[in-house]
């Protein structure tokens, strides 16, 4: 049996997603809506990134924090990113693909 907190909590999601995705088709009638996007993975990404940096504490201050969540911010700018030139990788030109219905899709080489 489901607890009256989590039947809860599966009914204020149902109907938000559901009055967020009739404004969402409202405003913008070309789109369309892809209910996996809608998840919490960047926010546990990041707490858990936190919690890595806090090593064995469970409860960091403030200022732990905002330490950790600068170094976390430098860490995925492109100021540390190593340029290094014995080593380039593969060059391969970007394949685009045009999103004409009429053409049929690039196929890959074998």
């Amino acid at each position: 049996m489901i607890s009256r907190q989590t039947t809860n909590g599966i009914r204020i999601t149902v109907h938000s997603f559901c009055s967020l995705a009739k404004h969402l088709l409202t405003e913008l009638p070309e789109t369309y809506i892809l209910p996996d996007k809608f998840n919490q993975n960047p926010v546990e990404k990041n707490f858990s990134k936190q919690r890595m940096r806090c090593g064995g504490s469970d409860n960091p201050t403030m200022l732990q924090y905002s330490q950790n969540e600068r170094k976390i911010m430098l860490l995925k700018s492109d100021i540390l990113r190593v340029v290094t030139a014995s080593t380039r990788g593969r060059i391969q030109p970007v394949q685009s693909a045009d999103y004409d219905l009429n053409e049929p899709l690039p196929k890959r080489k074998k």
